[in-house]
């Protein structure tokens, strides 16, 4: 029965996690919950549960916008919630950096400290605009596309990197971004394919948008909701649009 081998490897799991746990310090790290579904919340709260919980530090990261909409977070919020003082749970909001933890960022990704690092870092410190994921694009770009991209020279910004990042894309996959800009909110995936024209499939786009950090999903299934991954990828994509 498939509920109830679900059942059992969740339960082997459980009792890996318990064993690691006995003999080192044990971290578990999950990314991006808000995608979670419902049966995989379920099975993850089932390990804060009593009794004899495994002993580890989970930490789980999430968008705080999508609290209200995610099944996957309020399961775990729930549990969290019912576990009460028996767990020691902290939530942790993580803020823009400041211009300065930019700049050491951006020295740290260089990994050189020199006078010209430092205009360099001061500069996608304001670019950026404390948006670490920005930082980490600003340096990749600085230091290993631009011999690639002659365009990229100058007054680097953030706008030329994500354009030439966007013109890289296969033209499905840019298609769809494109109507995913001009919805200029959430828009249900099915819609947004059906837009993008004949023949669009999900299998690969998505990946493809995702991995690059330029579209982020919430919702399962039927209901999965798509937006650009942050404004500056929506009106940097619109810019080079026609009317």
């Amino acid at each position: 029965d498939p509920h109830d081998l679900r059942r059992r490897a969740f339960g082997a799991l459980r009792e890996l996690l318990a064993r690691l746990g006995d003999r080192k310090p044990l971290v578990l790290f999950i990314d991006d919950l808000q995608w979670g579904d419902l049966d995989g919340a379920t099975q993850l709260a089932g390990l804060v549960e009593p009794p004899d919980p495994p002993v580890l530090l989970l930490l789980a990261c999430y968008r705080s916008e999508d609290v209200e909409t995610s099944t996957c977070l309020g399961v775990l919020h729930r549990a969290l919630a019912k576990a009460g003082s028996s767990l020691d749970q902290r939530q942790v909001a993580v803020d823009p950096l400041t211009i300065q933890e930019a700049s050491d960022l951006v020295l740290a990704l260089l990994g050189r400290n020199d006078s010209a690092s430092q205009a360099f870092a001061e500069a996608i410190a304001r670019e950026s605009a404390g948006n670490p994921f920005f930082v980490h694009v600003l340096v990749q770009c600085l230091t290993t596309e631009t011999a690639d991209h002659p365009s990229l020279t100058g007054d680097l910004t953030l706008d030329q990197v994500l354009w030439t990042r966007i013109q890289s894309l296969p033209e499905q996959a840019r298609r769809l971004l494109e109507v995913i800009a001009v919805s200029g909110q959430p828009l249900r995936l099915t819609d947004a394919l059906q837009a993008t024209g004949p023949g669009t499939e999900e299998h690969g786009i998505m990946a493809e948008l995702r991995s690059s950090r330029l579209v982020r999903s919430t919702g399962q299934a039927d209901l999965e909701e798509v937006e650009t991954y942050h404004d500056r990828v929506r009106e940097t994509t619109l810019k080079h649009l026609s009317a």
